[in-house]
């Protein structure tokens, strides 16, 4: 089984080149998806995440502010730091599992985070998505309906793009001109 990991900046199309991938029958991991439900499921997370934002992060009824969270989370590189180093090693533990019940000769992951989780040794080939920033920013404004500045913030709170691809093993381009099967057929039949 050889694990690859899909990773690339907010907006990249990340999950657009996944679902490409998910008709070709692999099956796939989505580390934002594991962490979502961490964050609102495990009790050791939300107590440790009440710790570091503050009691009021959960409803009596133990929901999650999302608007509290993504605040904080804005507030600074560090902020995010101390969030990711309680939820990630979860997000692993659950992507570990998930793989012990594959079948398949090739698995994938999801992982914006990827480098910035430190979960190299996750993957056997990475590949990064790549989407020019001015796309990106105007895609990212347009689906979380937010503004320049705060798309900025989220976008400042990951490894620039560029530096994804450059550590990469392979690259794929989504700027709505190059063809985006045929990039991710070339990398499947490199693999």
């Amino acid at each position: 089984m050889k694990r690859i990991a899909i990773t690339g900046g907010i907006a990249s199309g990340k999950s657009y080149v996944c679902r490409i991938i998910e008709r070709l029958d692999y099956p796939i991991f989505y580390c934002d998806d594991a962490a979502k439900k961490i964050i609102r499921t495990d009790h050791d997370v939300m107590e440790a995440l009440k710790k570091i934002v503050g009691d009021d992060l959960y409803t009596p009824e133990l929901r999650l502010e999302k608007q509290k969270l993504a605040n904080f989370i804005c507030g600074s590189l560090e902020n995010a730091k101390r969030i990711n180093a309680v939820v990630h090693p979860h997000v692993r533990n659950a992507y570990r599992e998930w793989v012990g019940r594959q079948r398949s000769e090739l698995v994938f992951m999801e992982c914006p985070l990827f480098y910035e989780a430190n979960f190299e040794e996750e993957a056997d080939k990475v590949i990064c998505v790549f989407t020019p920033e001015p796309l990106r920013l105007k895609r990212f404004m347009e689906r979380e309906n937010i503004t320049q500045e705060r798309a900025e913030q989220w976008i400042k709170l990951q490894m620039p793009q560029e530096e994804k691809c450059k550590r990469a093993d392979f690259v794929i381009t989504n700027d709505g001109i190059k063809n985006l099967k045929m990039q991710i057929d070339s990398v499947l039949n490199s693999i």
